[in-house]
């Protein structure tokens, strides 16, 4: 049976404790900085350079969108350690649900 990108994501996660899953402060700064810095830069710059609005709109969109659990899997394909990549990315999940619908608010202004 060949293991999906989501099985490979579930085995790193249920191997971390608790501890590590909640994640560092490191990771809080990385994922506030990932999840609303970045896009809210890019929404205004593009919207200073003129950019279409619908455009805008779907870049910033897509810009919010928490870290992909391909990075686990690459960190485990080249011997690297996957934990903090894990953290990451179930920090990330967990936060969108919050900063994407935020992030939206601004697409009525």
């Amino acid at each position: 049976r060949s293991r999906g990108l989501g099985d490979v994501y579930k085995r790193q996660m249920a191997r971390l404790p608790l501890r590590e899953i909640i994640g560092s402060g490191k990771v809080y700064a990385t994922s506030f900085l990932r999840l609303v810095i970045v896009p809210l830069s890019v929404y205004f710059l593009f919207r200073l350079c003129g950019v279409n609005t619908l455009i805008n709109n779907i870049n910033t969109v897509v810009i919010a969108m928490p870290v992909a659990s391909f990075g686990t899997m690459f960190c485990m394909k080249y011997g690297r350690n996957p934990s903090l990549m894990t953290e990451a990315t179930f920090i990330t999940t967990l936060f969108s649900i919050i900063t994407i619908p935020l992030i939206t608010l601004l697409f009525g202004a």
